[in-house]
């Protein structure tokens, strides 16, 4: 297991970045670090209440920050971009953008809790995003940072909370329930599987076996904002709550009118619903019900350690999303095809959320430069106009959040 901390230059550019920003201004600096994380099952369904799989990774957002007076003040390392208020006059904004976060975070401790120590402090990431990663992952480290430093205690179900009551406001919507509780409940040890209608976590073992495939990331960053475009233009809550507000309307009378996501619908029925919908509403369902199955059948698959099956599930749930989740022109479509045939992979589909501009793949070990080497080769054959640069590596599962004082400086 290869520890984020170990990650020396990013941490180095940070603690740079931050001596020189603030000099002698905080007391002493903390590092947080929120992983980023990988769903292989279940992708897209938590907003219906749906069984999502994953693991947090090794990958994430650092936050090296420290204590101040009442000011907050915040500085991404790669970006010129900056905020900075004070608590006791927090400003409003519209804009949905990683101030907004900081923003929402701070306004809701502050009504709640009367914080009165800010924070100061630099982003960054191990893995290059065009937005650091989302939502969740920003507001959870502000809300870590600012609850250190004025020395408030929270359980996990309360941060869960907090999470869920920041996103409410900070989107106007609630947002992955999966990237939530992936980040604050997994393990690095098991495959995490999240119950995201009752908000339960279980973690699945599986053989220990000299051969497990391991996990790479591919990613495509010089194009991520056609991605995000793309993305933006074809969310799926919204699409998932026109299909269940048609099946409120259209088939069940007003005694079912409670009915809020596909999980509250017995299978069968929704089987049968499906056979007589048109599309998109039919491909919607069927999206759901194939997630659905996979996430069983592949913790099947994972426990008994049937690596070959396990990945012909994660090549399948790439295939649904493009047949039955109206993503046919998705922009990483060409890409995912090549991965798909490289040597050594026995499985791949489209990463989510955090790391939308990416590609995941379980390929053995053994065979990881020769996959690496068909992929690059066969972009560059086919010169792919979506991969102006490609970043291929390896990547492990980590077990979630990360806060210390006591690491080595680099």
């Amino acid at each position: 297991m290869t520890s984020p901390i170990s990650d020396g230059q990013i941490l180095q550019q940070i603690q740079l970045e931050f001596e020189q920003r603030y000099k002698n201004e905080c007391g002493k600096a903390i590092l947080i670090f929120i992983p980023y994380s990988i769903a292989t099952f279940g992708i897209n369904t938590d907003h219906q209440g749906g069984l999502i799989t994953g693991f947090p990774i090794n990958k994430g957002l650092y936050f090296y920050v420290g204590p101040s007076n009442d000011q907050i003040d915040i500085k991404p390392l790669d970006y010129q971009d900056t905020i900075s208020f004070n608590l006791s006059d927090i400003p409003k904004t519209k804009d949905i953008t990683w101030k907004k976060n900081l923003i929402t975070t701070s306004k809701l401790l502050q009504s709640k809790y009367k914080i009165k120590t800010g924070i100061k402090g630099i982003l960054g990431s191990n893995w290059k995003s065009s937005n650091l990663g989302n939502s969740i992952v920003k507001s959870l480290a502000y809300l870590l940072a600012l609850s250190y430093f004025n020395e408030i205690k929270f359980s996990k179900n309360e941060i869960l909370n907090l999470i869920q009551n920041i996103e409410k406001e900070y989107q106007y919507c609630m947002t992955s329930l999966f990237d939530q509780n992936i980040v604050l409940y997994g393990s690095e040890d098991y495959l995490n599987l999240i119950d995201t209608y009752y908000n339960h976590s279980f973690y699945i073992g599986s053989p220990n076996t000299s051969y497990k495939p391991m996990l790479v990331l591919i990613q495509t960053s010089a194009n991520s904002k056609t991605i995000d475009n793309y993305n933006n233009l074809y969310s799926n809550k919204i699409k998932f709550k026109e299909t269940v507000n048609y099946i409120k309307s259209h088939i069940f009378d007003n005694s079912n009118s409670d009915v809020t996501c596909l999980r509250e619908i017995q299978r069968d029925i929704l089987i049968e619903i499906a056979s007589d919908m048109n599309e998109p509403h039919k491909q919607r369902i069927n999206y759901f019900l194939d997630e659905s199955k996979r996430v069983h059948d592949g913790v099947e698959a994972y426990k008994n350690g049937l690596w070959e099956e396990f990945g012909y599930l994660i090549t399948r749930g790439g295939i649904s999303r493009i047949t039955n989740y109206e993503n046919k022109d998705y922009p990483l479509i060409p890409l995912w095809t090549i991965v798909k045939e490289a040597p050594g992979c026995i499985g791949t589909r489209f990463c989510n959320g955090i790391l939308n501009e990416s590609i995941f793949a379980y390929c053995y070990p053994d065979r990881f430069e020769e996959f690496k080497k068909y992929v690059i080769t066969q972009v560059k054959d086919k010169n792919l106009q979506i991969v102006e640069q490609i970043k291929i590596t390896s990547c492990e599962p980590h077990n979630g959040i990360l806060i210390t004082d006591t690491y080595s400086k680099v």
